[in-house]
């Protein structure tokens, strides 16, 4: 199957969505991953099973047949077919220089192909990345959020599954939206990666990590094994976690990522899965020689690139929130950062801690929309910014953790002077000190730059689980694999939103969340239905206090009340054992 996706041709029999009962097959699924966060939604390539039908596109369905080797369950499937031309579509010249006629030209096609012939031109290459990058997938998906002045009926769809519930907050879809085609492009994207890891294990090597569109594959100029340090201080730790990482050699890189090329749809050709600058000497491709690059990964687009002990490369993850605590003519911050948690790790030795590690953290927010400017009125201008700590929940006091402090300062941009600059309560509208220590002369407890890079080398990678089988915690170590996920409630999301810099100082909140749409009512999935149908009504009716006419449409596997399925399951829980 992998040799067919290498052929471009194969690729336009990938239109389609397939009805898929999920059973051990890696599908992307988007779930409460982390158990310290059951409200934030987060997707992977799982090992998925699932009573109830899930709708996928077709190269998503073709990325599981890569790695697991068997055929989904296929219930039915519906292909998409472009009909026609749209009449009344113009030619139009970007940046008074690139001209496309859409009667005649693959829009993103010659975006790509100009960015490439327009290198020297540094204005006219980055509007072209902008442009590009923003019609590519985004446009299909766009959904605005307008807040109504009373509940409205919407109308919910997922797959077959339809149901209506009131809301006042409403998405409304942008101009092109269309999301089968958005859909069908993410897919594309996650078979691309499903390939690349294909190639890998087959020529019996391994990744580092795997980030939306590239592979981090573990190799050397011979190639060989690695095999990991025991830490000193975990000499009983499962032998799994340091298990010797085979190594592949720079060649056999090189084999996999030309055999991409046949899927290049550009004129200028070379590389679809381009080899990186980092990995050159001095950083220069024209040199030609690869050079050995190191990396440390904590999780999903948390790592680093080191080369000959020096940091070359990092992803900040969860830290790109912050504002920089460095002086002007001082590194970058977010590479000191990286240099102080890797010395935490002993990865590296020298080095010496920076001035500004033990300042408060914060945050830099726009005042750019009416929800910011609404709660901050009379204390900044539209469009500046204002700074934020973030708490130290753990320290306040009963009554400030029932209502959590949202505090403020005006925008300065002298790290030194954060802890001693006056703050504002937003809920109170009152002054108040910060400290970043123990709390003292009722100064508000924030946490510091070092506790937070702390709290960061020991981020568990929820979405995978470790050596042994078990979902990762911040101490596991070694080549992970994927989770095993059964579905039990499905949840209907809407879009991901990142509300802290959208909607201004509401919560420090970081990571993008799904809008989840409830439906209120809840179907029992098969087996619960099994295991109903060996007591009677009377039985149930009895048991749990409700009437013949609930029942029945349990059983005819209607929805009901979310209470009413909760006293079901825990009916059959103290009967016969937990429900699916």
């Amino acid at each position: 199957m992998v040799d067919r996706c290498f052929e471009p041709s194969f690729w336009r029999e990938l239109r389609f969505f397939a009805l898929v009962q999920p059973d051990g097959d890696i599908l992307p699924v988007r779930a409460p991953f982390d158990p310290k966060d059951r409200e934030h939604l987060n997707i992977a390539d799982s090992d998925f099973t699932s009573e109830k039908p899930v709708w996928y596109a077709g190269p998503d369905i073709v990325a599981s047949i890569i790695r697991t080797g068997k055929v989904p369950r296929v219930l039915k499937a519906i292909r998409i077919v472009p009909h026609g031309r749209q009449p009344g579509m113009k030619r139009i010249t970007l940046r008074g220089v690139v001209e496309i006629d859409p009667y005649r030209d693959d829009f993103f096609k010659v975006l790509i192909e100009q960015r490439k012939a327009n290198e020297l031109d540094k204005t006219l290459k980055h509007a072209l990345k902008v442009i590009a990058n923003s019609t590519a997938y985004g446009a299909f998906v766009e959904l605005n959020e307008e807040r109504k002045s009373k509940p409205v009926k919407l109308d919910v769809f997922s797959g077959d599954h339809h149901h209506r519930q009131p809301a006042r907050d409403v998405e409304v879809p942008g101009k092109w939206y269309f999301p089968p085609l958005a859909s069908l492009i993410t897919s594309g994207g996650r078979l691309l990666l499903a390939m690349a890891e294909k190639c890998v294990t087959d020529a019996g090597g391994s990744w580092i990590f795997c980030d939306t569109d590239s592979i981090a594959v573990v190799a050397s100029p011979k190639g060989g094994t690695v095999y990991p340090k025991r830490p000193e201080e975990e000499c009983e730790m499962d032998q799994r976690e340091i298990a010797p990482i085979p190594v592949l050699r720079h060649a056999d890189v090189l084999k996999i990522a030309r055999r991409f090329r046949s899927l290049n749809p550009y004129s200028f050709g070379g590389d679809l899965l381009k080899v990186e600058d980092v990995n050159y000497k001095n950083g220069d491709p024209k040199i030609g020689l690869l050079r050995t690059v190191e990396g440390y990964s904590i999780s999903s687009k948390r790592y680093s690139l080191l080369a000959e002990s020096e940091i070359t490369e990092v992803k900040g993850h969860g830290l790109g929130y912050l504002m920089s605590p460095a002086s002007p003519g001082e590194p970058d911050w977010m590479k000191t950062a990286w240099q102080y948690i890797l010395r935490l790790d002993q990865v590296l030795c020298d080095g010496t801690d920076p001035e500004w590690l033990d300042y408060p953290a914060m945050m830099k927010i726009p005042v750019s929309s009416p929800a910011v400017l609404g709660r901050l009125k009379g204390f900044c201008k539209p469009f500046d910014f204002v700074l934020a700590p973030i708490l130290r929940r753990d320290k306040l006091d009963p009554e400030e953790r029932a209502e959590k402090p949202i505090l403020i300062t005006r925008f300065n941009k002298h790290s030194d002077e954060w802890l001693d600059a006056i703050y504002y309560n937003v809920r109170t509208g009152k002054e108040c000190r910060i400290t970043v220590g123990d709390r003292r002369n009722g100064c508000i407890p924030v946490k510091s730059y070092r506790e937070i890079l702390h709290q960061y080398l020991y981020h568990p990678e929820c979405k995978f689980a470790g050596p042994d089988g078990y979902p990762c915690d911040p101490w596991t170590r070694g080549i992970l694999q994927r989770r095993r996920i059964i579905a039990a409630d499905f949840k209907y999301c809407g879009k991901e939103v990142k509300r802290k810099l959208e909607q201004g100082p509401v919560d420090h909140e970081i990571d993008y969340k799904c809008k989840v749409y409830e439906n209120g009512r809840v179907a029992a999935g098969p087996e619960t239905l099994r295991q109903l149908a060996g007591f009677s009504e009377r039985q149930i009716r009895e048991a749990i206090g409700v009437r013949r006419d609930t029942i029945r449409l349990i059983r005819h596997g209607n929805g009901v009340k979310r209470s009413t399925y909760e006293k079901v399951v825990n009916f059959l829980k103290e009967n016969r054992g937990p429900a699916a």
